[in-house]
């Protein structure tokens, strides 16, 4: 007998509830994506994020275990990426290409934020709708809200069909309860093809409630993009020299690198001196030195630490901010916050500087003198350090080699002029955008460069020492005049010599580079 034929089996009374229950499946089946559940080892999680810090493997296989989620939940392989780590983002006309997200306490008068650092083909781009997950229930439909800006980090005007960074806010959720991860969609019922873990670096959720206190200041450095040029003692002594200095932790950005200076990188991301973090250009341009987007990796790395320090300084590697009459330059960022108090007396700490900028003094390297440094190292090393290294095989007749900015002890008299060519210490509390050279905006709008920027005098307070073989810039006539032609002598970095001296040459013989 047929199935559907026979009285026993089928009457047509039942014809309704059976429409009902096919038409609940349909609903169900639209609603949800039933799937093999994905199942990946909490290793493997935690090596991927490490790789990869905004991808939420561990969001998304949660999602995935039970083997269905909501349909506007992210699939682990319905995100779109380009190049690598970024993650695409159509928004009507414009294309977003994501890097990263963090959750931002500071304003208070909008709570919590979440800041979104993208990269958009467009001068005028459409405004995201955000989707915020604030667990991995599968069942639980993200909050959906409107960004409110979406806001140019850049100093040009942007052009159409170019790439150009821009910062994305979103609420964040309450005080007690802030979201995990965000898409970007254009509404918000969209499918999303992106997913952000938000990075959150305050211990608790309400940064006024927690009990840590923030560590004085993290160093923030360029890409690393060079696999042929070993320059890895000048790295160790830079490092060491930042150490020395009240620097607690160096953020360095690397799309490629020598052997040898990954080397020293590792080895210094175990003591937890330095963090290094993967790069790639957007979109489908090509991983050249020439194309890298050096506002992005700055940018990155303040929103890195708002939580975690109480200043971030940018500079390159053969520069090193010098103090003066301080011993350290946290204490000379503090000692520069009381002379603006006294200038200002009465004003309130929200129109503290953002950025504290030092000009240029250049230490030229045709000013060295290898034999009479090389004597210094000796004398600095007690009798027994020095014969340790020299047992351990270290070319002691090669120290200026190892020491390119302590071999220098002659510097330009003359600085840079104001704003030109200088670099900077940034308040974390007030600084949201930041120029390789000052800040471009803080938790108040644009930069007013007369009121949020103070310029440290060089002569009592300090200044950026950058040890190079030529003056920065094209024309060098200007420099033979201006420069070369004034000279003194320059020994602010020995302040720590035996410290810097003996640990480059620890982590030398450490790791058998020579």
């Amino acid at each position: 007998m047929h199935l559907l034929s026979g009285s026993v089996f089928f009457s047509y009374r039942f014809a309704p509830y059976i429409f009902i229950a096919i038409l609940m499946l349909y609903v169900i089946c639209n609603l949800y994506d039933v799937k093999p559940g994905i199942y990946i080892d909490r290793f493997v999680e935690d090596e991927a994020e490490e790789e990869h810090p905004s991808f939420p493997v561990k969001f998304l296989a949660d999602l995935e275990a039970n083997g269905k989620r909501c349909n506007l939940l992210p699939g682990f392989f319905d995100i779109k990426h380009r190049n690598v780590l970024w993650q695409e983002a159509q928004i009507g006309a414009s294309m977003f290409l994501l890097f990263s997200a963090f959750m931002d306490y500071r304003d208070e008068k909008e709570g919590p934020l979440v800041r979104i650092l993208a990269m958009v083909d467009s001068d005028w781009p459409a405004m995201p709708t955000c989707h915020l997950y604030f667990s991995s229930d599968a069942n639980r439909a993200p909050v959906a809200t409107k960004a409110i800006r979406v806001e140019l980090i850049h100093w040009q005007t942007p052009k159409q069909g170019e790439w150009h960074p821009y910062l994305i806010t979103c609420r964040g959720g309450s005080q007690n309860n802030s979201a995990k991860v965000v898409s970007l969609v254009s509404y918000p019922c969209s499918n999303p093809s992106n997913a952000l873990r938000i990075i959150n670096s305050y211990k608790t959720s309400k940064p006024k409630g927690r009990s840590e206190k923030k560590k004085k200041l993290a160093l923030c450095h360029k890409f690393l993009f060079n696999s042929a040029q070993d320059y890895s003692y000048r790295i160790i002594e830079w490092l060491e020299i930042a150490k020395t200095f009240g620097i607690d932790v160096v953020t360095m950005y690397m799309l490629s690198a020598h052997p040898n200076v990954k080397k020293v990188l590792n080895y210094y991301e175990k003591t937890g001196l330095v963090k290094v973090i993967q790069w790639t250009n957007p979109g489908d341009q090509l991983n050249v030195p020439s194309l890298l987007r050096s506002l992005y990796d700055t940018q990155n790395c303040l929103l890195r630490h708002i939580s975690s320090h109480d200043y971030v300084g940018v500079w390159d590697m053969d520069e090193f901010m010098i103090p003066i009459e301080a011993n350290s330059i946290p204490e000379m960022i503090e000692n520069a916050l009381d002379n603006w108090k006294v200038l200002h007396h009465g004003q309130e700490m929200a129109n503290y500087p953002t950025s504290y900028l030092a000009r240029t003094s250049y230490f030229l390297d045709e000013n060295t003198d290898p034999e009479f440094i090389e004597e210094q190292f000796e004398q600095t090393l007690n009798l027994t350090s020095f014969n340790e290294f020299k047992d351990s095989g270290i070319n002691l007749d090669k120290m200026s080699t190892y020491f390119p900015f302590l071999s220098h002890t002659i510097r330009t008299t003359k600085f840079s002029p104001s704003k030109v060519f200088t670099k900077s210490v940034h308040d974390t509390s007030r600084a949201l955008a930041l120029h390789a050279h000052y800040a471009l905006y803080n938790l108040e709008g644009p930069i007013d460069r007369e009121k949020d920027l103070y310029e440290l005098c060089p002569q009592t307070e300090g200044f950026i020492g950058h040890f190079r073989s030529k003056c920065q810039g094209e024309n060098q006539i200007d420099c033979d005049l201006n420069f070369r032609s004034d000279l003194e002598e320059d020994r602010s970095l020995w302040m720590y010599s035996y410290d810097i001296i003996y640990n480059t040459l620890n982590t030398i013989k450490e790791l058998q580079l020579f």
